[in-house]
Order: C-alpha cells, then sequence, then structure tokens
C-alpha cells in the first residue's frame, strides 16, 4: 500500500507543490529527499477524488513531518492544505 500511495499522481501533485512552494522551501531548507514511508487515503472517482497523505521532508534544515489534503477536479490534483511538523 506505502508504494502504491508513492506513486500515486497524488504524491506527485504535492511533491511539486512542496519544490516550488517558498514558505515550504524556507521552512525545510532545500529538499533533499522524501522519506520512503508514504501514508494516508486516497479516493479517485473518474475525474474527481480527495487524498490525505502523511509523509516526511528531509531538507537542508532538518526532517519534517507533512500532512497533505489534496483534492481532483477534471482529472487535475490540487493541494488545499500542507501542515509541516519538525
Amino acid at each position: 500500500m506505502v508504494l502504491t500511495i508513492r506513486r500515486s499522481e497524488a504524491f506527485q501533485a504535492v511533491k511539486q507543490y512542496c519544490k516550488s512552494n517558498q514558505e515550504i522551501i524556507l521552512q525545510t531548507g532545500d529538499i533533499k529527499f522524501y522519506g520512503v514511508l508514504v501514508g494516508g487515503s486516497i479516493t479517485s472517482v473518474g475525474q474527481d477524488g480527495k487524498a490525505d497523505l502523511d509523509f516526511t521532508i528531509v531538507g537542508t534544515n532538518g526532517n519534517f513531518k507533512a500532512n497533505s489534503l489534496l483534492t481532483k477536479q477534471n482529472g487535475i490534483w490540487s493541494v488545499e492544505k500542507i501542515n509541516l511538523d519538525e
């Protein structure tokens, strides 16, 4: 299940969001990689869906636990909210 979520379009969308969000970069520093374990849930029916993902960001400023909420509309995943804890 972890590998399925890790390879999902939802997780790819949240990784791209993290790499391009200046507030996240200021907190984490340059993102080196994302932890191997990715948990949460993804529900997708056709072109719509929701995801709640938990993962780790390893950056130059340390390791951060991340929780993100995403929605999928017309086949496109969008990050609605992301929380980081050191």
